[in-house]
Parts: C-alpha cells; sequence; structure tokens
C-alpha cells in the first residue's frame, strides 16, 4: 500500500511539474532556457539464499547464515543544471529512494523508508572566459580516482582543472574536507556522529594524458591526513591516519584489442585502538589489476586479474591495502558494489586475487547477454588459498529507446579460504537474482 502511494504521488508530482512548465514558460524568467532537467526512475529487486555466513550487515552479531533475503528499492534521481553565464553553472542532483523495502530471514537488513538527499550541489567556474579548458568547481560533488579502488565518493570540496595541448594534458588538483561516511551513533535513535570525519582532509594531485590515438593514461597521487584519535567515536575507529598512494592507470589500444593495467603503492601510518590504548602500525601495501579485450562488431571478450596484498581476515595488518571509500565491483557477489549482496564491503580487494573471463554479446542494438566467471584465492594460506568460484548472467533490454530492463542471476561457490576466514565450515553456494527497469528523461 505505501508503494503504491509513493508512486502514484510521484506520477502525479511529474505530472503537475510538466504541465506548470509548459503553460507557463513563456511569462517565466528567461533563465528558463539556460536549465537542464535529466533523471531517471529506477526500481530493482533483489532476492538471494543460502546456508553460507553471510554478516556483513551486522558484524556485532557475529556469523549468521542467511537462509533467504528478498527486498526491492524504487530510486529517483533529478539532475538540474543552470547555465548563469559562458563562465558560471550551478549544478545539483537529488535523490529520493526508498531503504531496502522487505525482510530476511533474521530481518536484519530492516525495513523501508522514503529518504530525500542531496546528492551534489556545486558551482562550476570556466575561468578563461568561458573556455572548457580551465574549470574550478566548488561544492559537495563525487570525486573519484581511477577504476574505483581508493575512492569514489560524493564530498565537499575543490576541484581544479586544466587543458593543454588540444586535451592530451590534463592535470588536476582535488581538495576534499570531509567524506560522506558518518557511522550512526549506538543511541539507536537514527542520529550520525558529524565529528567522525570533520578533521579528515584529502588531497589529491595528477594528471590525465593521451599519446597519440592509441594510449590514454593517468597518474595521481592522494594524501589522506585524518587527525581525529578515534577515542570519541561512537564505534570506536581506527584512526588518526596519515596515508599516502601513488598510482597509475593506462588503456592502449591496438586494432580491435585493448589491454589496461593499473597499479597502486599505498604506505604511511595508522593508529588501531586496542581498548583505550592507540597502536601505531606503519602500513606498506599495494594493489595491481591487468585486463585484455577482443572486441568484435557484436561480441567482446575480456580476460581480467586483480590482486591486492594483505591480511583478508584483518583490514588494518601492516601489508592490508587501504582505501578511503572504494566501489569497486569485480563481480555480483563475491566484490560488488551495485547494492545488492556483497560479501567485500564496496568491493575491497586487500587480501584477495581476483580473475576472470567476461563475455557480452549485443543482438539488434537492443538486446545484450552477459556471461563471465570468476576465480578468488587469499593471498595468505587459510587451510587452503581458494576462496571460491562465482558464475555470473547478465542480461539488458532496451525498449523504444526510453525503457530499459535489466536482470543478472549470480551464484558463489565458497571454498576452504572463504568458510575458515568465516569460521562457517559449509560449502553450500550463494545465489542471487536481481531484475529491474528504469526509464531517463
Amino acid at each position: 500500500m505505501f508503494l503504491r502511494k509513493f508512486v502514484l504521488f510521484t506520477i502525479v508530482f511529474l505530472g503537475i511539474f510538466s504541465t506548470a512548465i509548459y503553460a507557463e514558460e513563456l511569462a517565466l524568467d528567461p533563465n528558463l532556457k539556460n536549465l537542464r532537467l535529466s533523471g531517471f526512475l529506477r526500481t530493482r529487486y533483489w532476492s538471494y539464499f543460502s546456508e553460507s555466513a553471510i554478516d556483513k550487515y551486522d558484524p556485532s552479531k557475529g556469523p549468521k547464515p542467511y537462509e533467504q533475503a528478498d527486498y526491492m528499492d524504487l530510486f529517483f534521481r533529478s539532475r538540474f543544471h543552470l547555465l548563469v553565464n559562458r563562465i558560471v553553472s550551478l549544478h545539483s542532483v537529488f535523490d529520493i529512494g526508498t531503504l531496502h523495502l522487505g525482510q530476511t530471514s533474521d530481518t536484519r537488513l530492516g525495513t523501508g523508508g522514503i529518504n530525500l538527499k542531496t546528492r551534489n550541489l556545486y558551482m562550476n567556474f570556466r575561468w578563461m572566459k568561458g573556455s572548457p579548458d580551465g574549470i574550478i568547481r566548488i561544492g559537495l560533488m563525487p570525486f573519484s580516482l581511477p577504476r574505483g579502488h581508493i575512492l569514489a565518493k560524493d564530498a565537499a570540496g575543490i576541484k581544479i582543472e586544466h587543458r593543454f595541448a588540444h586535451g592530451k594534458v590534463r592535470p588536476y588538483f582535488y581538495f576534499i574536507k570531509a567524506v560522506e561516511n558518518s557511522l550512526p551513533n549506538a543511541d539507536k535513535f537514527g542520529d550520525f556522529e558529524n565529528h567522525n570525519f570533520n578533521d579528515a582532509n584529502i588531497y589529491i594531485i595528477g594528471n590525465k594524458f593521451a599519446i597519440g590515438q592509441s594510449f590514454d593514461g593517468e597518474v595521481y597521487y592522494t594524501l589522506l591526513d585524518d587527525k581525529n584519535n578515534g577515542l570519541e567515536d561512537t564505534p570506536p575507529m581506527q584512526r588518526p591516519k596519515l596515508l599516502h598512494w601513488i598510482g597509475l592507470d593506462s588503456r592502449f589500444q591496438f586494432g580491435t584489442y585493448e589491454l589496461g593495467f593499473s597499479a597502486i603503492g599505498n604506505f604511511g601510518t595508522i593508529h588501531v585502538l586496542s581498548g583505550s590504548q592507540s597502536v601505531r602500525r606503519e602500513i606498506q601495501a599495494g594493489l595491481g589489476e591487468i585486463s585484455i579485450s577482443k572486441q568484435w562488431t557484436d561480441f567482446s571478450l575480456s580476460l581480467v586479474s586483480v590482486a591486492a596484498t594483505g591480511d583478508p581476515s584483518d583490514e588494518e595488518a601492516k601489508d592490508s591495502f587501504q582505501s578511503i571509500g572504494a566501489s569497486y565491483g569485480l563481480s555480483k557477489i563475491a566484490v560488488d558494489n551495485s547494492g545488492g549482496l556483497s560479501l567485500r564491503s564496496s568491493g575491497k580487494m586487500y587480501g584477495l586475487n581476483g580473475n576472470g573471463i567476461e563475455g557480452e554479446a549485443v543482438f539488434l542494438g537492443t538486446l545484450s547477454l552477459k556471461l563471465s566467471y570468476y576465480y578468488y584465492l587469499t593471498l595468505r594460506d587459510f587451510i587452503g588459498r581458494k576462496y571460491g568460484q562465482e558464475f555470473n548472467f547478465e542480461t539488458t533490454y532496451l525498449l523504444l529507446e526510453k525503457i530499459k530492463f535489466f536482470g543478472s542471476f549470480a551464484m558463489f561457490f565458497p571454498d576452504t579460504g572463504y568458510t575458515t576466514l568465516q569460521n562457517y565450515y559449509k560449502k553450500q553456494p550463494i545465489y542471487e537474482i536481481m531484475f529491474g527497469a528504469q526509464t531517463n528523461y
């Protein structure tokens, strides 16, 4: 009943909004012609079931198997862009969505509810007399680094970018004051501890470059300076931190082949809390990824391998690759960031090696089918290094160039590495089914 009321409200609101704009267009401010409105409406449904331990949603309760979980979400995104003049433009993104509507076998996914969120709100300055070669952005906006291994977050900050040599050299500087990642406090009233990231400053300097028509690359350096002592957080966190990342990401295209390579070095210090004591720990870690793909007219085939140093049972180990707000999706279950079931939160790779093969076919330009297989290993021996195998099937169908239907089916087969880490020794497969629809405007 609640969902139907919300859908009806959304339809009525959009109808009224569109009618009002059409009726008053000639009488409104001349700036209306400089207003761009876009977005999408999406609904998704998930179902997954297994007897294997999946405890990422509430680690404080310890390993407990989900026998079944079913939920859906409804998501509405609106983008508003106002071109004030050739130099200044205003940009905003608002999200309206339902939290997980549904329940699990132990109710730990929670119940549904409507939330309105200002995702982005920033000003864009083309300071070189309106030329896109020089841009400064200030406000709440998305920040990301290649492939999402380190950072892919909305945050408040500043972006400065410049283009040289017709865009073949593009240096940039980012400053982030606070990452959007506050944690709920322990009083269960839904408040948030805003001080969690108030003193976390992030500095990024890098350069995107191209050599000829076949090579694109990006080099970057990132510094996280988190001055919080961690003792006043609820729950306590492993901080302060002073961490550095140096990375290279590249793409080389030769004919119908593409080779990708990424390497990141991570070093610095973190303080791990043990009771009321703070223990200093030196971090020396790294991550690497390599991929190769072949493109035919309506078919592509890809091979990918990615690994990050560390102890898969301890994110704060000396050689565990750290991240600020990772959002890496290799597969649908084991390493995922799509909002479904994810055994590794936000797609963090520390202590894992993932290898996969992916094939995708497109029919008549509207129907796509994708099959993929992934094999995971742990970089440390847990009565064996085999973490598990995963099979994914995905499909997308575009109707009338406006409505996209999509679905996926995934199976993860745990092995000794996974069951040992989870302290749960059954090896039943984990299944996930997801389908949905999306329309853009």
